[in-house]
């Protein structure tokens, strides 16, 4: 029961944070590339050099925090389920078998937080983030 409530959790983060994570990820994706971009092209001002690297700093903190926690929930729910497969569920009542059975079908679809289905919020896009900035950070240094 508790997993269908948690299952309801994630739906409704999805439904009201879709837009705000995507907004937040391009955002970041080009603060941080001009960022890079900054402290590459930074002389002598040193102040300005750390300003720029603090605030890349902050930006990958919140943005692996935001990721990390994303795949905590994949990496949770489909725990829940290799623990139903892995008990007892043979012994228990027909109505409490069918309704782990639904639990176990969820496996096959893996509770994700996305920003509006096109990026899933994840540890391994994390790196995918990262490769992007600096690929921006790349372009700007270049023009």
């Amino acid at each position: 029961m508790i997993f269908f409530y948690i299952a309801r959790f994630i739906d409704i983060i999805e439904i009201y944070h879709t837009i705000p994570f995507l907004m937040d990820f391009l955002g970041f994706v080009l603060a941080m590339g001009l960022a890079l971009a900054q402290i590459l092209t930074i002389g002598g001002n040193i102040e300005r050099a750390f300003r720029s690297i603090g605030f890349t700093f902050a930006t990958m903190v919140y943005l692996f925090i935001s990721n990390y926690m994303g795949q905590k929930i994949t990496d949770k729910t489909s725990n829940i389920c290799e623990r139903v497969y892995n008990s007892i569920w043979y012994d228990a009542v027909v109505s409490e078998q069918k309704l782990l059975l639904l639990i176990m079908k969820r496996r096959f679809y893996p509770l994700v937080l996305t920003a509006c289905k096109l990026y899933v919020i994840s540890l391994q896009n994390f790196g995918m983030i990262l490769q992007t900035a600096m690929s921006y950070c790349m372009f700007m240094r270049q023009t």
